[in-house]
């Protein structure tokens, strides 16, 4: 089976359930470093990346029948994972929704500084835009970066084009990167 596509084990794994488990293995060895890296990427706390992992391909044979398109083995993958972090995250109460990729178009870390209070970054962001912004801007913001709210979900909630969020979102920043009070934070 290792010569087999993706697209072809999936077929094989939903239709020959008895015959199944060579095809998931196929599959498992395949993807099984690229699901741990966006694991480790979604997780705040790290000692938790082996449990999702086994998470993650539990639930993936679980819902084995209902995958779609059979083309997309990778993202359907990715998309657990991730669910499967946010969800020990959430479980774990953590309020720490800020990603790596939010952390960098927060903080350009040049300034020397290599590791950032997670708890300082969300006082400070909540104090600038209560102060710097008005309304449905900081209210944006603070559920983009604060909530983990995604872009899409921000607009059904608020009531706005899906274009009009992701600009506020954009010129927000730039606007908080020229801020002296959140660049003194960051050192840059």
């Amino acid at each position: 089976m290792e010569d087999w596509s993706d697209k072809a084990l999936i077929l094989h794994l939903q239709a020959n359930p008895a015959d199944g488990e060579a095809a998931f293995n196929e599959l498992y060895r395949r993807h099984a470093k690229m699901v741990r890296r966006a694991i480790a990427r979604h997780l705040f706390d790290r000692t938790y990346v082996d449990d999702v992992h086994q998470n993650t391909f539990s639930r993936f044979w679980e819902k084995r029948h209902r995958i779609e398109s059979p083309y997309r083995v990778k993202a359907y993958l990715g998309r657990i994972a991730h669910d499967e972090a946010l969800n020990l995250n959430r479980t774990l109460k953590k309020v720490e929704y800020l990603s790596p990729a939010d952390l960098e178009i927060l903080s350009p870390l040049g300034g020397g500084k290599t590791e950032i209070d997670i708890e300082t970054i969300h006082t400070e962001l909540r104090i600038w835009c209560e102060t710097h912004l008005k309304g449905k801007k900081s209210r944006i913001l603070i559920l983009h970066f604060l909530e983990g709210l995604k872009y899409v979900e921000i607009a059904e909630l608020e009531n706005l084009p899906l274009g009009s969020v992701k600009w506020n979102v954009q010129k927000t920043v730039e606007k908080l990167r020229r801020s002296k009070s959140f660049s003194n934070l960051f050192g840059f």
